[in-house]
């Protein structure tokens, strides 16, 4: 190589340096890189979507039931849908039916109340049937009514407490009275369920109106003699209907501020109540 040929090529540094990349390459890579990973995420996603479609056909109830509870957590697919209508239809597992009818009122799917109603009907009466009722109540709401009273009225247990459930779930208080007789139980597992039931909505309501109930029991326990005696005071001794639909509007919309508010309204209706200004 001549030394004039050596000169005239530029070392690596300079064509480093003097490169330049055109505007437009960078906001079309970063395009380019987004659509990749967005593409990737729904890929993923179907991919879960079938992997638990797939498990709602395994022999093993586990099985069923952990992919009807993990489907109810997807954003809504009319897929899963269909695929948890048509396992409900003909499940008859307590707690495969118990998983899909939470599943579907999860995915606010409407039309398959049909399906829930004939399958609590259907399927041997046990715990998992009675918050199946309450499922049907939630998601069916006003329109559930006369479903849900029948299942109050009803001489099995399981049906009944159902309905005390689903009572509560539409904002009546007689869900509660339903339960409390069900609390002083001589069979455990009833009274250890409707307890359990009974504290789940009762915690929150007496917390706002600032009557706290201790009602902690050892698992699988039914109330002491005292804490029954006193949640029976607490739902008998005067209307709860307004604090039952208070606590249920929060719930549903998981806001802290509403039940802040809702908690200082109740105490200053309790105030008035004590200086003889309220009812």
């Amino acid at each position: 190589m001549t030394a004039e040929t050596a000169a005239a090529i530029p070392d690596a540094g300079s064509v480093g340096r003097g490169a330049r990349i055109p505007r437009w390459v960078i906001p079309v890579v970063l395009l380019l890189a987004a659509g990749g990973t967005m593409g990737f995420l729904q890929l993923r996603k179907q991919l879960e979507l079938s992997r638990l479609i797939a498990g709602l056909v395994d022999p093993d109830p586990d099985v069923r039931a952990r992919g009807c509870y993990y489907l109810g957590k997807l954003d809504p697919s009319p897929r899963a849908v269909e695929a948890l209508r048509a396992l409900l239809a003909g499940e008859n597992d307590p707690g495969v039916a118990e998983s899909a009818g939470y599943a579907l009122q999860r995915l606010r799917d409407e039309g398959a109340l049909p399906l829930m109603s004939e399958a609590i009907d259907r399927v041997q009466p046990a715990p998992a049937m009675a918050k199946l009722i309450s499922y049907y109540a939630r998601l069916g709401g006003a329109e559930s009514r006369s479903r849900i009273e029948e299942w109050a009225e009803s001489d099995e247990n399981w049906w009944r407490m159902g309905g005390g459930l689903g009572l509560l779930e539409l904002g009546e208080v007689r869900g509660a009275e339903i339960l409390l007789e069900f609390a002083a139980s001589r069979e455990p597992e009833v009274r250890a369920f409707a307890a359990d039931s009974l504290r789940r909505h009762s915690e929150p309501v007496t917390e706002m109106v600032g009557e706290y109930l201790d009602l902690s029991t050892a698992p699988g326990l039914g109330f002491s003699d005292a804490q029954l005696s006193a949640l029976t005071e607490f739902w008998s001794g005067r209307d709860r209907t307004r604090e039952l639909n208070d606590y249920l509007t929060w719930n549903r919309e998981k806001n802290p501020s509403r039940r802040a508010v809702q908690r200082l309204l109740h105490a200053r209706e309790k105030v008035e109540r004590w200086v003889g200004l309220g009812e």
